[in-house]
């Protein structure tokens, strides 16, 4: 957003830039989009309801478009895996999470071996009621991990050091926080993709996680 006030001020003058804002789609817009790859399907496959339970949730979620398409034919292909004869709003649901998790895993797959190891490790540790964790925490059970899969650890700080570049590309966050007396300063790392999402992407993606899980992780 302040990329223009970063230039100087003859570049500003030659662009003559303009602003433009693309709002989200509402729930009624993306329906109607909707309504246009019914015919994607055979005729009454598609259960009442399903159309309109994808748009509002598309639209309560992110109002992208092409993410709401990307949905509904994921519901498809969920209905048809499972020789149902309709798609019906149960499979919008699973459609969701099925869609978080390709996108999550598209950014996962740019990542290295190692990457995936640590953030399989993050993802083991997160609980219902712990979810934020000391970068030692997270090392010492990245070393149990790497005995799991056969691979060798890398250092603590090499470790540190990915766990930042989580954070940068938006599957983790990391917090500086105060250890109070004579405990000095320390970062506690935590996701803000959802757990079963995050596992069942990273998994998916490494050969090695895969076989420890049997092929999947179930979500």
């Amino acid at each position: 957003m302040d990329f223009g006030q970063k230039l100087n001020a003859r570049v500003q003058s030659s662009m003559r830039t303009t602003d433009f804002v693309f709002e989200p789609y509402q729930s009624d817009q993306i329906e109607q989009i909707l309504e246009y790859r019914r015919d994607a399907f055979h005729d009454g496959v598609v259960q009442d309801g399903v159309i309109t339970e994808t748009a509002d949730r598309s639209a309560d979620e992110h109002g992208d478009a092409r993410k709401a398409v990307d949905v509904l034919r994921i519901a498809g292909d969920i209905a048809d895996d499972a020789d149902a004869e309709v798609v019906s709003p149960e499979h919008v649901d699973k459609a969701v999470k099925r869609a978080e998790v390709n996108r999550v895993k598209e950014t996962i797959e740019s990542t290295s071996p190692q990457s995936k190891l640590v953030l399989y490790t993050l993802g083991r540790l997160t609980g219902s009621h712990n979810r934020r964790f000391r970068t030692s925490g997270i090392y010492s059970q990245y070393e149990t991990t790497c005995g799991d899969v056969g691979a060798d650890p890398l250092s603590y700080d090499r470790v540190s050091q990915i766990l930042s570049t989580l954070a940068l590309m938006g599957i983790s966050e990391s917090h500086q926080v105060g250890g109070g007396h004579k405990q000095g300063v320390y970062l506690e790392h935590q996701l803000i993709k959802d757990k079963d999402v995050v596992m069942k992407a990273v998994v998916e993606s490494d050969e090695r996680l895969s076989e420890l899980h049997n092929g999947t992780y179930e979500i």
